[in-house]
């Protein structure tokens, strides 16, 4: 039986087929970075046993919000939906069902709205990426701030204000990559958001691309890279994830806290 399916960078074009939610079975479904099109099937609400999903850097899909489905995914351990044309609200998917995410990337889409106080209930997360969603906006919830495993968070070139302050002088540990519009910019008066401890501080959305990574008019200063983690469990572990790698850095994954125990 089929439990994990790596297809990623491999130009596969064409739209996702809804008969993929046959493979009940998955536990790892890789598809980054290939010319996929046309919508995401809903009936990949079925794939429960679903661990793994990337779908990221497939550009030409149809516009749309985060699919309703991902909240039947209750497995999930990492979600990446960047750059998919993901459109709405990250309120719009029940993500109180999604308390073993360890990984969410939802980096450089289209959403909109506030962030959702809900994520403060996702223990276990210790990689969230909100960055280049122009339109989110509001202020970074405390209880977000809170977070205790939190390595990477990254939500620069938004339009979200205000002060890390909680995440930056509370007694929890810090992560080690924060990145935020903290970067003074010559168009405003202040930074759209105060932060003493972002070692990655931008200006505000620039939607243009640098000749890197897609981003051009980018300040040295920012060093707003693209933090894409390592997608591929070790076979030898039989696909489980022991660690993850972002930019030569590497993290261990730690145990999963299940939903119904307290959090350290």
């Amino acid at each position: 039986m089929l439990k994990y399916l790596a297809l990623q960078r491999n130009n596969i074009t064409g739209t996702i087929h809804r008969s993929i939610a046959e493979l009940d079975t998955l536990i790892h479904l890789d598809l980054a970075d290939n010319s996929l099109t046309g919508s995401i099937p809903y009936q990949m609400g079925s794939m429960t046993n679903l661990k793994y999903l990337f779908l990221s850097q497939n550009t030409q899909l149809q516009p749309g919000g985060i699919p309703h489905f991902i909240s039947k995914l209750t497995n999930l351990q990492d979600l990446s939906l960047r750059k998919t044309n993901r459109l709405g609200m990250i309120q719009d998917i029940d993500i109180l069902k999604l308390t073993n995410l360890v990984l969410l990337d939802l980096e450089d889409n289209d959403l909109t709205g506030n962030i959702p106080t809900t994520i403060s209930q996702l223990t276990n997360l210790k990689f969230l990426m909100l960055n280049r969603n122009q339109d989110l906006s509001g202020i970074v919830p405390e209880g977000v701030q809170q977070l205790p495993r939190l390595d990477i968070f990254m939500i620069d070139r938004t339009s979200l204000e205000g002060d890390l302050n909680t995440l930056c002088s509370g007694t929890q540990r810090k992560p080690e990559v924060v990145g935020a519009d903290c970067q003074e910019d010559p168009d405003i008066d202040t930074p759209l958001m105060s932060c003493s401890c972002c070692n990655v501080c931008c200006s505000s959305y620039n939607a243009n691309e640098d000749a890197a990574q897609g981003l051009t008019n980018t300040t040295s200063e920012c060093r707003d890279k693209v933090y894409i983690g390592q997608l591929d469990p070790e076979w030898e572990e039989s696909y489980q994830r022991k660690e993850y790698q972002f930019d030569g850095r590497t993290f261990s994954k730690g145990d999963i806290i299940n939903s119904t125990t307290t959090s350290p």
